[in-house]
């Protein structure tokens, strides 16, 4: 964790959860959604609210699991909207749109992208299951990282996802031949994205919160299309809705012709403002999610 002046307690066994649960909380805010967090669910006097760490279309933002929570804070009317399409059987006021305010407070907004020099490389984790694999490293990412350096005319990073390569090893030999590309510069999970998101013209990824994290800076997004060749854009764009606001590199696909194509006048420049309204909501995310913590607590 960076250093900060927010008291942390490290939690390690189910006695240390009771004692801290003891001291006087009322709220509980919930990062991610892993089978651990029953043990602190079970208190029922608390408010357990859902905040999520990343807004994306993976399917893992569909889980029934989601319903144990008080309160779902989500980025927008998109996430909404997919957990009603997954038929989740919502509450009142469960779902609260608060934006994502930590996008908001580290990004930059660029209006217009006119030449593309630096190129950003953010692929996603292979998941846990093969439902959940989202990830480019170990189809198209060696592909599209060797025609970038071929060209010679730009600069590149990669910073893949901290989990890359713990499910399948033939991500993590990619991954591993990615890291000893000359034209590439490697950053591993203590670099900060949001640093690389500013430093960046443009960003190729995946499925994943990359994505829409990305739309706060109004830049270029390419995403890496892995779900089969057959898919075609209208079948992308309804499974996966904010692939909208990108430009889609199929498996065999040319990353520089879709560069060029972005160059010539980037044909999706509303369609990504668009997008980031209806996946994050208007701007002042952090004053929402203060409006929204606080109604939690003059309620619990």
């Amino acid at each position: 964790m960076s250093a900060t002046e927010i008291p942390v307690f490290f939690i390690r066994t189910s006695r240390d959860l009771e004692w801290a649960y003891s001291q006087g909380p009322r709220i509980v805010l919930y990062p991610n959604n892993r089978e651990k967090n029953v043990n602190s669910l079970r208190h029922s006097g608390l408010t357990h609210i859902f905040i999520n760490h990343g807004e994306s279309d993976k399917s893992v933002n569909q889980s029934k699991m989601l319903m144990a929570y008080d309160h779902l804070f989500v980025g927008g009317r998109l996430a909404e909207e997919r957990l009603s399409e997954a038929e989740l059987p919502l509450r009142p006021q469960q779902v609260v749109h608060v934006g994502r305010p930590q996008a908001e407070l580290a990004l930059e907004y660029r209006h217009q992208t006119n030449k593309i020099k630096r190129i950003l490389y953010a692929p996603t984790w292979e998941g846990g299951i093969s439902a959940t694999s989202y990830s480019s490293v170990n189809s198209v990412g060696l592909s599209l990282l060797q025609q970038l350096a071929d060209s010679k005319q730009y600069e590149i990073r990669i910073k893949p996802h901290p989990l890359t390569g713990t499910s399948q090893p033939s991500a993590a030999a990619a991954l591993a031949k990615m890291r000893n590309m000359p034209a590439v510069d490697f950053y591993d999970a203590s670099s900060s994205i949001h640093d690389l998101m500013n430093w960046s013209d443009i960003i190729i990824c995946d499925v994943s919160a990359v994505l829409n994290e990305y739309l706060v800076t109004g830049k270029p997004i390419v995403l890496c299309n892995i779900l089969g060749k057959d898919l075609c854009l209208e079948e992308l764009s309804r499974a996966y809705p904010s692939s909208k606001a990108a430009y889609v590199l199929q498996p065999a696909g040319s990353i520089i012709d879709i560069l060029e194509e972005i160059e010539s006048g980037d044909p999706l420049l509303d369609e990504r403002r668009e997008t980031r309204l209806h996946s994050m909501g208007e701007g002042g995310a952090l004053q929402r999610f203060e409006s929204a913590l606080l109604k939690c607590l003059s309620n619990a």
